[in-house]
């Protein structure tokens, strides 16, 4: 008879045993840092180890754990400058300093690099590829310019103009920076090009491990915040946004940007962040949210795109956004790996509080890949749930009434988990949840509304339609003049035609409307909720 063993116990890491002590009341500083004053540092565990201790930097129990992992992480630091060249490969893409990342970045991001003197090479690029001389027909002198028509490679291009391997990507950023009449097209030639950047974290500073704002309040951790009513939270008042110096504005953008480079991510609002467009707000328990929006020339027809950094005691621990659009918005919350297990629900909550309160939005969705959709990690989290919970649910009612169902199962049975191929049903909608009854108007109904209109009245001649709106909206006494561009004036054109908002009650709104459309993201959310009220 085959002998039975006791299955092995799997051992709590750094973080777990962290939070399971100070939820059970049993953490003691002098305790853990006893127990911890020498950590065995190695190449499987370094990785681990470093996030759990900057988890525990941003949820300290006392200014003596806090300073304990300050001390830790210098002598991770210290650890992986010694090893750097031994343990390469193992801590490449890890975003820990004096390592290696690789990534595909976009040109505005790669130039930034460049521009802050980050150590960035070109380490590949479509060697056989003759894609060069579609860009260099462009870019290079006149009297280079005839042998893009020669058919050379990319490789041969570097060859023939002898471009050392060091200086390719200066030179390849120098010949793209010669676009300056489309910034759209720079940056779609750019990425087509699938160019590979090195980037070596050369200094600390630059790594994960110290990309945090000095100005933030630290809170210190002696419980942890789980259970939240989110109708309650989001009514709890929100402070006026602080006023930033330049130096602070900047210290944002810097941390936001360095914070997805290291992960290989980009998002467009922290890309072409508009740096005057930032809004900086200090909640509770060391939580603080940045707002920001990009650019005007890389601004969304009709919604505005509004990015996020959430800090937690100043170190960035979650990002995304919001797509506006009067009082709906979709909105996509990431949480850094080595900040989860700690407030998660906290966290969303206050996002959801700021944009409500800030732009008065009175339906948050969510769409499928937040919990699961292409996304196993969020099938086996049960990440549904968490959304769930807060009041989430989804916009098919089958679906709705399905999950009901099954949330009462889980009430009642607490063995009870909801299989995966459950899961991934629910993936087939997206989420609301709803702070007024009542129906709202979404982006999606205002693009439905105009291509049935010009549809029906002309045809799909996309040509007319757009002369034909013009001149409606322009004779009407609006005061529409040419400090707007002709994209503008269509864009507008079109919503004004489909939404039949031409009339003399909203001439002034429109004005300001468009004029707030390129400059300022809170004005304009607010003109057009007040238009769409009114209708």
């Amino acid at each position: 008879m085959k002998k039975l063993t006791k299955p092995k116990l799997l051992k709590k890491s750094l973080k777990e045993k962290y939070i399971h002590d100070i939820k059970s009341n049993q953490f003691s500083s002098s305790n853990f840092i006893n127990q911890n004053k020498r950590l065995d540092l190695s190449p499987k565990n370094i990785k681990d180890l470093h996030d759990d201790i900057l988890f525990i930097l941003n949820h300290p129990y006392s200014e003596s754990i806090r300073a304990w992992a300050f001390n830790q992480l210098r002598v991770i630091t210290q650890w992986c400058k010694k090893n750097k060249k031994r343990y390469e490969e193992k801590l490449e893409n890890s975003g820990l300093p004096y390592s290696t990342c690789y990534s595909l970045f976009s040109f505005t991001l790669t130039q930034w690099m460049k521009n802050q003197n980050f150590s960035i090479q070109l380490n590949s690029y479509k060697e056989e590829s003759e894609e060069f001389n579609e860009i260099f027909s462009i870019s290079l002198p006149s009297y280079l310019r005839d042998k893009s028509q020669l058919g050379m490679t990319n490789q041969e291009w570097f060859d023939y103009l002898c471009i050392k391997e060091k200086n390719q990507l200066s030179f390849i950023l120098s010949q793209f920076g010669q676009i300056k009449n489309s910034k759209s097209l720079r940056d779609l030639m750019f990425e087509k090009q699938q160019f590979g950047i090195q980037l070596y974290i050369d200094t600390p500073e630059r790594s994960r491990t110290y990309n945090h704002l000095e100005f933030s309040p630290i809170y210190y951790h002696s419980d942890w915040l789980k259970k939240i009513n989110t109708n309650d939270w989001i009514k709890l008042p929100v402070n006026q946004y602080q006023d930033l110096t330049d130096e602070q504005k900047y210290s944002i953008a810097y941390t936001s940007r360095l914070k997805l480079l290291l992960l290989q991510r980009e998002t467009d609002p922290v890309t072409y962040m508009d740096k005057d467009s930032i809004r900086y707000y200090s909640l509770e328990r060391g939580i603080d949210i940045a707002l920001f929006t990009m650019t005007h020339d890389k601004q969304l027809p009709y919604e505005s795109y509004v990015g996020y950094t959430l800090y937690k005691n100043g170190y960035p621990a979650a990002y995304g956004g919001a797509w506006i659009f009067g009082e709906h918005a979709l909105i996509g919350l990431n949480i850094f790996d080595w900040c989860r297990g700690g407030e998660s629900g906290l966290f969303f909550n206050n996002l959801l509080r700021v944009y409500h309160q800030i732009f008065k939005i009175q339906h948050f969705e969510i769409e499928p890949y937040q919990y699961g959709k292409d996304n196993e990690e969020g099938i086996a989290s049960g990440a549904f749930w968490f959304y769930y919970r807060m009041g989430f649910v989804p916009v098919d009612k089958k679906l709705s009434i399905l999950a009901h169902k099954e949330f009462t199962k889980i009430n009642n049975n607490s063995n009870y988990k909801s299989t995966p191929h459950l899961l991934k049903k629910f993936t087939d909608s997206n989420l609301v949840l709803h702070f007024s009854q009542g129906s709202y108007l979404t982006l999606s109904d205002v693009k439905k509304r105009i291509q049935n209109k010009i549809q029906k009245l002309y045809r799909n001649n996309f040509h007319d339609a757009e002369l034909n709106c013009i001149k409606k909206l322009t004779s009407i006494q609006y005061g529409i003049n040419n400090e707007f561009s002709y994209d503008t004036l269509v864009e507008f054109a079109y919503l004004v035609e489909a939404m039949d908002w031409i009339n003399e009650d909203k001439s002034s709104d429109l004005i300001k409307l468009i004029e707030a459309r390129l400059k300022n993201p809170y004005e304009y959310q607010s003109v057009l909720r007040k238009i769409i009220n009114l209708h």
